[in-house]
């Protein structure tokens, strides 16, 4: 399951299609900034689609008399048409495309300048570009397993495939540790390698912990899954008029099982859950709106149908069960999480650092452990979490405001963070039994602007054995709504396992690293 974002472009090198309609010789105070993301040193990364709007005033035709690009990186950037000399008449649009190439390993800026005449109406017009040279290279880390070559060959194989940045894989056979390696740049300067137990954002797979936590409450007798949520939460409709009398049919098993009563693919609202500055408008708040002034939003809403009829994915569902978690407990969704679900074993990291944490929107505010984040070529869009400023921010840096997102897609982990909740519980379900037969197989997969994540636990388990394959795989970037970097990523590991005819005796990777720095650099060739 995937946290979804409907996004026009996709990251692909040499070429990018981008398709997007731009109108410049508007005025400098209308002024974009289109972001080409990173892109490696010496490759070329195009950006098709813009256009310019042909015009004419008092029978006079436009006429582009300049057409520039200006900035300490002018030289990286590039436009396949130059308008420049040219009378553009009313009617067609007049296309171009936009490339950067970077020569340099760092951000670059540069802003494409034009100057229409007649002026007036006419006249200056500034596109502003950026772009980040990466390196080509991404060093690794963690313990070497001789016999598990393969993964890693898998990893950096997807890695150099889909142009990601960074990416760690926490693997455990018959429930041992025996892999744990992570790929890539700790930081945006590159040159800190990463660590195997930074972490990421785990978008949708956020969901599993969400869900296991609502059945320990059940468990504990807090509430259950025929709970109605209305009257449980008591979160009133925004304005005070319920939107539909069926919202108080809900149940927590609705919720959990995706059919609540709204489809995000056919609803007048969408998915509510990114529409905060939408929301926060209408209500009237003068800060981004939290997950209760969502649900409260939500309440004065129609369903799109009966509770319970059918299944749709439904990321503000698990934003309703985060309020549960909160009203059962008595305490924050995060709180609970890490205090209850996990406990001291499962969220501290021997390094002294928490496997969980909160996701954040800004990249100052990210945990100390926490990697940067990758995101596709953009215009950049209104600072969601800087509401109600005018601000723009990558969606990776605030353009979408992960402090709401909490118990649907908010938390970041660290994939070991995600082998230990997974040794302690099915995932997505009940305390892991023990001492009984059984066998569980799922796989959740996450996805967000900067998020590709992916959670596997097929185990079979008897009274005294365990077997099977778990693992959490985290990636810094995504390059595809529709969940395809999820399943590549899901086939490339399940790929390479089926090809290991010799696991490691004592546990491999099972030993914590026990200092700050890496104690294997795969550059270095040491240990």
């Amino acid at each position: 399951m995937i946290v979804r974002r409907n996004l026009s472009s996709s990251k692909t090198f040499p070429a990018l299609t981008f398709c997007v309609g731009l109108l410049l010789g508007i005025g400098v105070g209308g002024a974009q900034t289109y972001d080409f993301g990173y892109v490696p040193v010496g490759a070329t990364n195009k950006a098709n689609g813009f256009n310019f709007t042909g015009n004419s005033y008092n029978g006079t035709n436009l006429f582009m008399a300049s057409e520039t690009f200006i900035g300490p990186n002018a030289v990286d950037f590039l436009t396949s048409s130059n308008y420049a000399g040219q009378t553009l008449p009313p009617g067609p649009f007049y296309f171009y495309s936009l490339s950067f190439v970077p020569h340099t390993i760092g951000f670059e800026t540069a802003a494409l300048t034009n100057f229409e005449t007649p002026s007036p109406p006419f006249g200056a017009g500034i596109t502003y570009l950026q772009g980040v040279g990466a390196p080509t290279n991404r060093p690794g880390s963690g313990p070497i397993v001789p016999e598990l070559a393969p993964l890693e060959q898998a990893m950096t194989n997807f890695l150099a495939a889909h142009n990601f940045e960074a990416g760690t894989l926490a693997l455990m056979k018959d429930s041992k540790l025996v892999f744990r390696q992570g790929y890539g740049w700790r930081d945006t300067n590159f040159t800190a390698v990463i660590h195997p137990d930074n972490l990421f954002r785990l978008a949708s797979v956020t969901k599993t912990l969400t869900a296991s936590a609502i059945y320990q409450l059940i468990a504990a007798g807090k509430f259950t899954t025929n709970t109605a949520i209305y009257y449980y939460l008591g979160i009133p409709p925004w304005n005070g008029v319920l939107g539909d009398s069926r919202i108080t049919n809900i149940t927590v098993q609705n919720l959990l099982d995706h059919s609540g009563g709204w489809n995000q693919y056919t609803s007048p609202v969408r998915d509510p859950i990114f529409r905060t500055i939408q929301i926060s408008t209408n209500m009237g708040l003068n800060y981004p709106a939290a997950p209760t002034d969502v649900i409260s939003w939500m309440f004065s809403k129609p369903l799109d149908f009966a509770p319970g009829t059918t299944n749709v994915y439904s990321n503000f569902g698990y934003s309703l069960l985060g309020r549960v978690i909160e009203k059962a407990s008595g305490k924050s969704y995060i709180n609970y999480i890490q205090q209850d679900l996990l406990g001291n074993a499962g969220l501290t990291n021997i390094l002294g650092f928490t496997n969980v944490m909160p996701s954040r929107s800004r990249p100052g505010d990210l945990a100390p452990w926490e990697i940067w984040y990758a995101d596709q070529p953009q215009f950049l869009p209104q600072s969601a979490v800087d509401f109600p400023t005018n601000l723009t921010a990558r969606f990776v840096d605030g353009g979408d405001y992960y402090e709401s997102y909490d118990s649907f897609g908010g938390l970041s982990a660290s994939a070991i963070g995600l082998c230990h909740y997974l040794l302690n519980y099915l995932q997505g379900y009940i305390a892991r039994p023990s001492g009984i037969t059984f066998g569980w197989n799922a796989s959740f997969f996450g996805g967000l602007p900067g998020a590709t994540s992916v959670i596997v636990q097929n185990i079979s388990q008897t009274s005294t054995t365990t077997n099977g394959l778990e693992f959490a795989a985290l990636f810094n970037e995504r390059d595809d709504i529709t969940g395809l970097d999820n399943s590549e990523a899901y086939t490339a590991i399940t790929n390479a396992v089926a090809g290991i005819t010799s696991w490691p005796s004592n546990g491999g990777g099972m030993i914590q690293l026990a200092t700050t720095a890496t104690n294997v650099n795969k550059n270095a060739g040491s240990i």
